[in-house]
């Protein structure tokens, strides 16, 4: 599990192709998530927080094959194209209001 409190903004496939992380809990403010941040990483579960606003440089979450959940704060407003494409095993996404 990685927690990460203090984060400004995640840079293009900082995490892609990962295996390793598997649960990512994102508690911060103002921070931005680039194009495939997490493409074809070993995610299982992603939390992210309510004043994460918008996911729209594309393919975040792309070929995540594990990826099972995906929980979206209450300040998301726009989700770009092809977010979770090829994430076969994606069973719930939740949106906590």
């Amino acid at each position: 599990m990685s927690s990460c409190d203090n984060l400004i903004e995640l840079g293009s496939s900082c995490f892609y192709g990962t295996d390793s992380l598997e649960i990512l809990e994102l508690h911060n403010h103002n921070f931005k998530v680039n194009q495939q941040c997490f493409s074809n990483s070993g995610l299982i579960k992603v939390v992210l927080p309510d004043n994460l606003t918008t996911l729209a440089s594309g393919m975040e979450f792309y070929g995540c094959s594990r990826l099972e959940e995906i929980v979206f704060g209450s300040g998301i407003t726009k989700l770009g194209t092809y977010i979770v494409s090829a994430c076969d095993n994606l069973k719930k996404i939740n949106r906590i209001l």
